[in-house]
């Protein structure tokens, strides 16, 4: 599967609120950042109020976007 695809299926697992999904595609490298239509998957779990994916997705480094340097 190409960097894109997982960077995709990432962002349409946890606008499903499917945790597993999003729990295998972190660990094969799915980068947490990537946006789509100036949405990424942080935001998404947020709107969706998943805090099991928040917190996975923090794990991985999602939030380094919002932290002031």
């Amino acid at each position: 599967m190409s960097q894109e695809d997982k960077d995709k299926n990432l962002l349409q697992a946890v606008k499903n609120d499917d945790f597993d999904e999003v729990y295998t595609l972190l660990r094969n490298q799915a980068v947490p950042s990537y946006e789509q239509d100036g949405w990424n998957a942080l935001l998404w779990a947020a709107r969706n109020g998943n805090e099991d994916i928040v917190r996975e997705l923090i794990l991985f480094g999602a939030h380094t976007a919002y932290l002031n340097s």
